[in-house]
């Protein structure tokens, strides 16, 4: 699955309850970009916790592209 880089950031206090169901998201957090899903506590793809990330988006398919 191919993910395209986020437009829409958004402060972490817009993050919607729905966004902790275990789904990606991505995240900003001390300079970097990192894909991340809840699981008691942001964690990126290998199981780090990420501390007081300051920004979130989606994770949504590029345009043009079909499922």
């Amino acid at each position: 699955m191919m993910a395209s880089v986020a437009r829409d950031w958004q402060a972490m206090e817009m993050l919607p309850d729905d966004r902790r169901d275990g789904r990606d998201v991505l995240l900003w957090a001390d300079g970097y970009a990192a894909i991340c899903s809840w699981c008691d506590g942001w964690r990126d793809a290998v199981g780090r916790e990420i501390m007081a990330p300051a920004a979130w988006a989606d994770i949504v398919e590029p345009e043009g592209v079909g499922g």
